[in-house]
């Protein structure tokens, strides 16, 4: 039996928080980074020596619109000390990138020996006040030695570029040998995750879905959530979608010839969310939403003793977290108790149109 609760990043929020995506950047190969791997990445200092790994996080995000920041690593050897490791938030400063260090360890001195460091691994950076953790002083009015509030009264505004983690030495500090497995945070979900239309008519004639992905984030999946005009839901499913695929639904054919309650509406509302990766769950969606998906759909408008077809863009919709609780619990019911009922059809490859009338 599935869990009926979907774990969100932020569920206190009015709008649900999402993990920030992207690629991983090892800079340019000549600049002495010595960072090598694709994750896990291992880095190593000396006093002539450092590493770094980027991460540039998937959609626009403002400092203060961070929920949670965190590195998972571990330190095999040189611990922590002389402000590294770090994590290196470069913002965009009015046009020019500037750099906010977040070190890692014990405040207030933030020396500590491995396994002192390592409990620092995958815990939240972000709304903690500990002393001098954070380093500001590369922007107007900023410090060497603050707080989290403080540098969010400075600097929440600006928008993130990349986030770094860094080690480096100097001096009578060791060196080092890490191991990087991720930077994790989260942030805003993509304005586009969440698309919503609506079919009626439908026993009049069919209306149809259709459904790609730009490819802004490879492969994503496309949760289905159909409700009829009392809000219940009646069906849903998922579609795996990958760059400039092409896939669709019939209405009456793919999303409510199943449906879960004894009689199918006669117009429906359609929710659409993308969500990362290609094995596909409606009932089970986290935090990972992603940008992408395109989506049309057309229905029927009564014109006389006749019936016109139209298609329009679905419409985006904020992310909201008690939203994507409701999709979660009732589909994660409609699959552990409906006998089959309530699951609707893959998505057919390639597009369908409104049928003349």
């Amino acid at each position: 039996m599935k869990p009926l609760i979907l774990a969100l990043a932020y569920v206190g929020a009015t709008y649900a928080q999402c993990t920030l995506t992207n690629t991983y950047d090892l800079g340019p190969g000549t600049d002495g980074n010595q960072a090598t791997g694709t994750g896990p990445f291992h880095l190593t200092a000396t006093n002539s020596t450092f590493s770094y790994v980027g991460f540039i996080p998937g959609g626009s995000v403002t400092f203060a619109q961070l929920t949670s920041l965190s590195a998972t690593f571990t330190s095999n050897s040189g611990g922590s000390g002389g402000g590294t490791p770090r994590l290196s938030i470069s913002l965009n400063d009015h046009g020019t990138p500037k750099s906010l260090y977040i070190y890692l360890g014990n405040p207030p001195n933030y020396v500590d020996n491995d396994a002192a460091l390592n409990t620092y691994s995958n815990r939240n950076l972000i709304g903690n006040n500990d002393a001098g953790r954070y380093d500001d002083s590369h922007f107007a009015g900023g410090s060497p030695y603050t707080t989290y509030s403080n540098a969010l009264a400075l600097l929440g505004s600006l928008p993130v570029l990349e986030i770094y983690y860094v080690t480096d030495t100097f001096g009578n500090f060791p060196s080092r040998d890490e191991t990087l497995q991720a930077i994790n945070m989260t942030g805003p979900c993509p304005a586009d995750a969440l698309q919503v239309a609506y079919a009626a008519n439908l026993g009049s004639g069919d209306s149809f879905v259709n459904i790609t992905n730009s490819g802004t984030k490879g492969n994503i999946c496309v949760n289905v959530y159909v409700f009829d005009p009392s809000e219940e839901m009646v069906a849903c499913c998922a579609c795996p979608v990958t760059p400039n695929a092409l896939v669709s639904l019939s209405v009456q054919d793919d999303l409510i010839d199943n449906a879960f309650t004894p009689v199918k509406p006669l117009s429906v509302v359609i929710d659409l969310l993308a969500s990362a990766g290609i094995t596909c769950d409606p009932g089970l969606v986290g935090p990972n939403l992603v940008s992408g998906l395109k989506a049309w759909g057309t229905t029927l408008h009564a014109v006389g003793t006749k019936f016109a077809v139209t298609e329009n863009d679905f419409l985006t919709a904020p992310v909201n977290s008690a939203q994507l609780l409701h999709f979660s619990a009732f589909c994660g019911f409609i699959e552990n108790n409906g006998s089959g009922y309530g699951i609707c059809k893959p998505c057919r490859t390639g597009g369908l149109g409104g049928a003349k009338r």
